[in-house]
């Protein structure tokens, strides 16, 4: 538990600082504001929430030994993290689909290539992970102590009517179907820029749109590595299955990385 407390805190502490310098930097340079960089932004914003909200009440309950907060805050706790973990992926789904379609049909959508435009998309991904995670508090599955007991999430072991057919609808509209239009997007963005490469050598237009691609690609790689043994651990614990206290906390911690992960990738592949 103290190991877990420590690795809590530095990840809410890095976390906190990084995303939140991101977004101050996002905020300060007119430069930065673009429809693309706005995107980055908003996954800072929801990776920034997620520390400053989340981290203290793990944190302490990490020290404790059991949830300190009473089951309001459990559940509030388990809301927001389960929220902006979703946000995250649903930008990147909603960022690689738009610069999919800016980059092979941009007289189709030109106000998606604006920041008016990229606002917009980026609060219908708040609005979408905001309907999905509302469910559990409205009685569709629920929110309850988890992970031996030291945090909230969602229930995966209530095995009731209800939740039983929230878990997959859960999956399918808050991960692989993200997975799947990000895989897509960039599929079909590499191939359009492959040949246009070929075709028409325009190597400024065509180093922007592999550099974002790049990025989505990457970041939505992390997220998933970060999340991939917790979604498997749920669905283990959904069929019916045993996991370990401990595989269920390290799956859970682990998790957590994906909020510090992105601002890494801006220094690294970002010069902006």
């Amino acid at each position: 538990h103290l190991l877990m407390a420590v690795w809590l805190g530095f990840i809410g502490s890095f976390g906190f600082v990084t995303n939140l310098l991101t977004v101050l930097v996002f905020w300060c340079f007119k430069s930065l504001r673009t429809p693309f960089h706005l995107y980055l932004g908003g996954i800072a914003l929801s990776d920034l929430l997620v520390a400053a909200l989340g981290s203290p009440f793990a944190v302490a309950s990490a020290v404790g030994e059991r949830w300190l907060f009473g089951r309001a805050v459990c559940v509030w706790y388990a809301f927001v993290n389960y929220f902006l973990s979703i946000v995250s992926i649903v930008t990147m789904a909603t960022m690689s689909f738009s610069r999919y379609w800016v980059i092979i049909r941009p007289q189709s959508a030109p106000r998606l290539d604006t920041v008016y435009g990229a606002c917009v998309v980026n609060a219908l991904a708040w609005c979408y992970s905001f309907f999905w995670t509302i469910m559990p508090v409205l009685g569709w599955s629920r929110f309850t102590q988890v992970a031996a007991m030291t945090v909230c999430s969602l229930d995966w072991d209530h095995h009731t009517p209800l939740s039983k057919s929230y878990i997959p609808v859960a999956f399918l509209t808050c991960l692989f179907l993200p997975l799947g239009v990000i895989i897509f997007s960039v599929f079909k963005t590499t191939m359009h820029l492959r040949r246009v490469t070929f075709l028409y050598l325009v190597p400024n237009e065509v180093r922007a749109g592999r550099k974002t691609t790049r990025i989505t690609l990457v970041m939505a790689g992390c997220w998933l590595v970060a999340w991939l043994p917790y979604a498997c651990m749920a669905l283990v614990i959904a069929a019916g299955g045993r996991v370990s206290p401990t595989v269920e906390v390290l799956a859970t911690k682990f998790a957590k990385t994906s909020y510090i992960v992105n601002t890494i990738i801006y220094l690294v592949m970002e010069k902006e």
